[in-house]
Order: C-alpha cells, then sequence, then structure tokens
C-alpha cells in the first residue's frame, strides 16, 4: 500500500517481505516521487503488525537508505561471530527523512529492518516496542516425518544490539490502547500523524 501525503511526502505500508518486495516499493516511491514533480521531501515506512518474512527482503530495504556499513549481523553459541550484511553505496534515498512505525506486531525481518535505519539514524522510529524475534533456525527432520526446530544463532543490529525477547524501542513512543478498543484506529492515525509531522520538520530544515 502506497500513497502521497501532504507536503510530498510518501507513504508505504508493507504488510510482509515476499520475493520483490524492495523491488516494488523502489517502484511505488519512483511513482510517488514523479506524481510529487520528480522529488519527494520525505518517506514514512509502515511495519506496523509486519510479522517479517523474507530476511534478505527485510535488508534490502534498509539497503535503500543506507549508504554503508553494517545492516545486520549474526551471532552463534559463545558470541561467535558468523555473518553480516552490509549496505551498498548505490542507496536510492540516502538523504531523504525517513519515519518507521513500528508496533508491538513488528517482527523478525521487520524489525531487523527498523532497527538498522534506526542505529544508522536514518529515520525515526514511531509507535510501541516491536516483537522481539532476532533468532537464527534451522529445520531437523526426521524419519517419521516429525521434525525440531533450532535455534543456532541470533541477529544483531548494526550496533551490536540483539532483538530476541528484546525488541526494539521506538525514537518516539506513540502507545496503542488494547486490541478491540473503539479508540484504537484513532490511535493508529495519531502515529501517523506523529511521524508525518517529524518528517515534514526535518525536511523544512533541511530546506531552510
Amino acid at each position: 500500500e502506497s500513497r502521497l501525503l501532504e507536503q510530498g511526502i510518501a507513504y508505504a505500508r508493507i504488510a510482509q517481505f515476499q520475493e520483490g518486495t524492495v523491488r516494488e516499493l523502489a517502484e511505488r516511491l519512483a511513482s510517488l516521487a514523479k506524481k510529487n514533480g520528480h522529488a519527494l521531501t520525505g518517506i514514512v515506512l509502515d511495519l506496523r503488525d509486519n510479522p517479517g518474512g523474507l530476511f534478505d527482503q527485510g535488508v534490502k530495504v534498509a539497503d535503500l537508505f543506507v549508504r554503508q556499513g553494517v545492516l545486520v549481523s549474526t551471532i552463534g553459541r559463545g558470541g561467535q561471530k558468523l555473518d553480516k550484511e552490509l549496505a551498498h553505496a548505490e542507496g536510492a534515498y540516502e538523504t531523504l527523512p525517513v519515519a518507521v512505525l513500528v508496533n508491538d506486531q513488528t517482527a523478525s525481518a521487520a524489525e531487523i529492518g527498523a532497527g538498522a535505519l534506526q542505529d544508522h539514524r536514518r529515520a525515526k522510529l514511531v509507535g510501541t516496542k516491536t516483537f522481539g524475534k532476532g533468532s537464527v533456525q534451522s529445520m531437523v527432520q526426521f524419519d517419521d516425518g516429525s521434525g525440531l526446530k533450532l535455534t543456532i544463532a541470533r541477529y544483531l543490529t548494526p550496533s551490536g544490539r540483539s532483538i530476541q525477547d528484546k525488541g526494539i524501542v521506538p525514537d518516539i513512543l506513540v502507545p496503542l490502547p488494547k486490541p478491540g478498543s473503539a479508540s484504537t484506529k484513532a490511535a493508529g492515525d495519531l502515529q501517523l500523524a506523529r511521524a508525518h509531522k517529524e518528517i515534514a520538520e526535518i525536511a523544512k530544515t533541511l530546506r531552510d
């Protein structure tokens, strides 16, 4: 889902990271930029209720906004460093102000992307603390058809923070009422309004 908000700010919601998500996001942002006169003033990326999905797509979405440095790393038993994903210099939106909407159902690959943008100071996170799923798991299949899921490593944000069981605390906390409350939608709109306000203020500062 994507649309153009007031003051030339793009809104894009990713419900789940699937094959081709980063390509579609880039296409949507380019289309909104053209609609706004070939330029955007900022981006609100909505990752609320995003359970994750494909790990590489979450990383690549973060890569759109970061020019260099580590985006995510993994550590195994005993703190052994196993792997890391790096940003690429051809980041298409490396200077535009970004706000990321998150909540307690933002998990896994969505948390990885949000954490990378927060650590690189490329985005303000707005909403509530994320779910806290940052484990790398492997499935062992047995002959009787059963299986065993093993946690073999954990993901770390660029600054070395573990997401597992901790989640990510947003820069700007805008809490939601309990599910089912009549004011849930209004509170969700308030989160979006706060993110829009942050981006508009940053964009104005850059123009000035």
